[in-house]
């Protein structure tokens, strides 16, 4: 575990289902359906809670059931360490966040996933009736809003419970106080996430340390580094240095240590290997004696 002492209760939340419906006003429900929802309400939170801080053991939720006149409510607590990142505004259970952003992608087949080290943003690339869209939104919502498990918790805590009712509303209150509201069959309709979506494609740039093992001086590719201990595929993206290589070629020792832009690209598809790829943007030191230094 990552924090220091015990679980401690950090919020308490309640979702209430309402409907022109003499079950519901009475405090009944389909057991099935009840018992698919509470269930997914955990996985959510522990699934959001893995995504964003790395380690699902950190948070544990309880439930309570209290009577409200008119609908059917559901109580829970949430339980976490003092650093734990807030997952309840992160998948929208207070308005927003990615329960909004997944109501934007609707049935849509997600495409790629598009994030980078140094944003907040992430933009999402859907495909319906064969056009493709862009979605900008948070990193976090992003990461949310396109996860198997958080899609088909959406599906069983808010869709499923209301399915054939009319006037259906799904409500979370804190407090007494509602937090979020959804009003409506269409509002109330989430799907899972759609087969065969999608790509991940994350971004990198460091300034780092490599060793050149390899070289073209013809060719951007071609080039080999060592990084992390591993030989690697290469892109030169540096025409400059490639010029300086190819003017100095007699100074030129395999293995010279530089100081280097890298951008490290990630791809992740559905069924697939991942795939790194890496680039040097450009080279800004080379560490070497001063009269063989390109750089």
């Amino acid at each position: 575990m990552s924090g220091d002492g015990e679980l401690h209760e950090v919020e308490r939340f309640s979702i209430f289902y309402d409907a022109d419906d003499n079950e519901l006003s009475e405090h009944k429900m389909d057991a099935i359906f009840l018992g698919q929802a509470i269930q997914q309400v955990g996985l959510m939170v522990k699934q959001a809670g893995r995504l964003l801080n790395r380690n699902e053991a950190d948070i544990d939720v309880k439930v309570t059931v209290p009577a409200q006149e008119g609908s059917f409510a559901v109580e829970f607590a949430l339980y976490a360490y003092e650093n734990f990142r807030e997952v309840l505004p992160a998948l929208g259970l207070l308005g927003g966040g990615a329960l909004a952003v997944t109501q934007r992608l609707r049935n849509r087949k997600v495409i790629n996933v598009q994030t980078r080290d140094n944003s907040d943003e992430a933009v999402i690339t859907v495909e319906y009736r064969g056009r493709q869209e862009d979605i900008v939104c948070r990193k976090d919502e992003a990461l949310l809003a396109t996860d198997s498990v958080i899609r088909e918790a959406y599906n069983e805590i808010i869709t499923k419970p209301l399915i054939n009712k009319d006037a259906p509303v799904f409500r979370v209150e804190i407090e007494g106080e509602e937090v979020l509201r959804l009003d409506g069959v269409d509002d109330v309709e989430f799907a899972p996430l759609p087969k065969k979506s999608l790509t991940f494609d994350h971004t990198e740039r460091l300034d780092t340390t490599v060793a050149l093992t390899q070289v073209n001086f013809t060719s951007s590719s071609g080039w080999r580094i060592r990084y992390l201990d591993e030989d690697r595929a290469v892109k030169m993206e540096d025409t400059a240095f490639m010029e300086r290589v190819l003017n100095n070629q007699a100074t030129f020792v395999k293995g010279d240590l530089y100081r280097v832009m890298l951008r490290i690209k990630t791809i992740e598809k559905p069924d697939s290997p991942i795939k790194t790829t890496y680039a040097i943007e450009q080279v800004l030191h080379h560490f070497a004696d001063e009269e063989r230094r390109l750089v």
